[in-house]
């Protein structure tokens, strides 16, 4: 918050005013998994029973949430269910999606910015992040 408020005179009345929506973890299950199972694991751990990866055999498990939400600029999906990168069968198809959206929907008015912060390779990506041309509103 020190960089939000640097160069306010009283930032703490800025505080104040501002009302501050943190949630810590948005995949509690994919998370729980990366630090007993895959350190890199990326999807939550939404089964798809009957469905398995051709070349293990093991079953499939996950949607990446962050290409879940409908929209674009999300970066490469695939729609196999094996894949580390898929998107789901439908947009907002996963409950921690859902809920995202949901808490967005409700307090839409008052929003000024949503901040995702990710740990996937230990990257910094903003929503444009596929491609290096600015957006035309930047």
């Amino acid at each position: 918050s020190d960089l939000f408020l640097y160069g306010l005179k009283n930032p703490e009345l800025h505080l104040k005013d501002i009302d501050w929506y943190i949630a810590p973890i948005l995949n509690p299950d994919g998370f729980v998994f990366t630090r007993t199972e895959d350190r890199l694991w990326r999807k939550n751990r939404r089964p798809f029973p009957g469905v398995s990866n051709p070349k293990s055999h093991d079953p499939c498990y996950g949607v990446d949430l962050n290409r879940n939400f409908a929209g674009t600029g999300f970066g490469e999906y695939d729609y196999n269910r094996c894949a580390n990168n898929h998107m789901g069968d439908y947009a907002e198809s996963e409950p921690e999606t859902k809920a995202v959206v949901n808490t967005i929907n409700k307090f839409k008015e008052n929003i000024k910015i949503y901040i995702s912060f990710h740990s996937y390779g230990g990257y910094w990506l903003t929503s444009w992040a596929h491609t290096t041309d600015l957006p035309q509103n930047y």
